[in-house]
């Protein structure tokens, strides 16, 4: 088995309507993982990790499975911490930030409503 992490980036505006569960094939890059090979040299496979980063710079929060949208998975890179003057946060100067791990509740908040806790 080949197991996979899967690293994304998507633009922090998100639409909230999530896309249908996608299906498909991915291009072998690894010279060698398992697969089902396909046409036009595609494997076949699954993603067995999805990680979202909701605040920019900060952990990841794991996921068993994901809403997509038309920008990338919900709610990825959504939130930033910025400073006094209003300057985004990053680990180049905060390496801290990696210390900082949000936890996304879907349907905890009051009125069945998404959750971030931090």
């Amino acid at each position: 088995d080949v197991k996979t992490r899967a690293h994304t980036y998507s633009h922090a505006e998100h639409d909230k309507a999530p896309l249908p569960a996608y299906s498909g094939t991915v291009q072998d890059v690894s010279n060698g993982a398992n697969g089902t090979e396909a046409e036009g040299g595609l494997v076949q496979g699954e993603v067995q990790e999805v990680y979202v980063y909701p605040i920019k710079s900060c952990g990841a929060h794991e996921c068993g499975s994901w809403p997509l949208t038309a920008k990338g998975l919900l709610y990825d890179r959504l939130w930033t911490l910025v400073d006094v003057e209003g300057s985004a946060l990053t680990q180049k100067n905060e390496p801290g930030l990696a210390r900082i791990r949000p936890t996304l509740l879907r349907g905890a908040a009051p009125g069945g409503g998404d959750l971030l806790r931090v």
